[in-house]
């Protein structure tokens, strides 16, 4: 071979390596050309890249299935929330460390964001409607009326509830402005659902029990006869409390009463057959041991009526421990059957049948007088 055609050839060769060298780099896809853009990162950038992140767990809804959470938003596990969490976390600590090259702390940020985009999901509780708004705005208000208002519960009864003034001021607040927001338009009803049900759940928080003590209402009764019904309202309930009275009387005999005793409150006879209804106020005096008990006493009789009647009519009478009191029946009745007397509380005080009560400790009791029928008069109690 030539001298010329050697050169020539090594030419050529020098030429094809340098060709494929380059063809090489150019479609290697594993080993890119860096732009000559590409700047390293700055602590800025993962500072922005932070904020990002914490936007998406400020707005992120925690759930374990969606069901709590509106089919329009999203949703991720408390898990996935904590990682991303502590993702931030760990960018901060590393640039303040310095060890670490800016370009992981973004990258490795950018992995965990990616992880907690992936994570989320769509919720499949259904849309809120006005009607369920307005549904909850009737339970709300509901709960207003059923509440006792006190400034220390000493007011209501141990078996009722009481707020403040203030507390249900709260709530009032919240269902007006509830029906604003839903009249503005403006704002989503989810949130207009959510405000309102944590006003709700305030409100549930601020409830206490009375302290006024509660007695029990205790029907005992005489004399029924077929058809007779007495019946109580409530059995329950707390000093000045009303207690309403049912009452059926039979109409069997000339004379059909109904007549109550054994608290010192006088609740009216009831002189014919029929239905109707009586009130009692709850007086604590008329408790013994928190019962208070109501004597009931029907009385269907041919004999003429005769009430009786205690020389001091008083209802409630003080008397100090270790006296002597006497409080006998008058002499303005008819009949000539036997008078007796008895103590609802033979504890606190005993009496002989001239009526002479003597008293034995500190408490309270219902002094009962009796009249016992005769050929012409019928019995009677006071």
């Amino acid at each position: 071979m030539k001298r010329k055609d050697f050169i020539k050839l090594a030419s050529v060769f020098a030429l094809l390596i340098v060709t494929c060298s380059l063809l090489t780099v150019c479609s290697n896809p594993f080993f890119p050309a860096k732009s000559s853009n590409d700047t390293p990162a700055t602590a800025e950038d993962v500072q922005e890249l932070i904020e990002d992140a914490e936007d998406l767990l400020d707005e992120i809804n925690i759930s374990t299935d969606g069901s709590d959470v509106g089919e329009d938003d999203w949703w991720v596990t408390q898990e996935d929330w904590d990682a991303l969490q502590d993702a931030i976390k760990k960018a901060e600590e590393d640039i303040a460390a310095g060890e670490k090259d800016l370009d992981e702390i973004l990258a490795e940020l950018q992995d965990a964001i990616d992880a907690f985009e992936n994570a989320k999901r769509r919720g499949s509780k259904p849309q809120t409607t006005v009607e369920d708004v307005q549904e909850l705005i009737e339970d709300a208000e509901d709960l207003l009326d059923e509440i006792n208002i006190s400034t220390d519960g000493g007011d209501v009864g141990e078996d009722d509830w009481w707020v403040t003034q203030e507390d249900l001021d709260a709530l009032e607040d919240a269902i007006k402005k509830a029906e604003d927001d839903i009249a503005d338009g403006e704002k989503s009803l989810d949130e207009i659902l959510d405000e309102l049900q944590d006003a709700i759940d305030a409100f549930e928080r601020a409830k206490r029990r009375g302290s006024k003590p509660v007695y029990a209402i205790v029907l005992d009764i005489h004399g029924a006869e077929e058809g007779d019904i007495v019946t109580l309202g409530s059995d329950t309930g707390g000093e000045g409390s009303e207690i309403a009275i049912g009452y059926t009387v039979a109409n069997t005999s000339f004379y059909n009463q109904l007549y109550f005793s054994g608290i010192a409150e006088t609740i009216a006879e009831v002189t014919e057959h029929g239905d109707g209804e009586r009130v009692y106020t709850i007086d604590a005096d008329d408790a013994s041991d928190g019962v208070i008990i109501i004597t009931a006493t029907f009385l269907h009789t041919e004999l003429e009526l005769d009430p009786i009647a205690f020389t001091n009519p008083e209802e409630h009478i003080t008397v100090t421990y270790g006296d002597l009191f006497t409080n006998a029946i008058t002499d303005a009745h008819e009949g000539s059957g036997a008078i007796s007397y008895s103590s609802s509380d033979t504890e606190v005080a005993a009496v002989n049948n001239s009526g002479i009560v003597t008293v034995l400790k500190a408490g309270s009791t219902v002094i009962t007088a009796e009249k016992a029928a005769d050929d012409v008069y019928v019995y009677k109690s006071r």
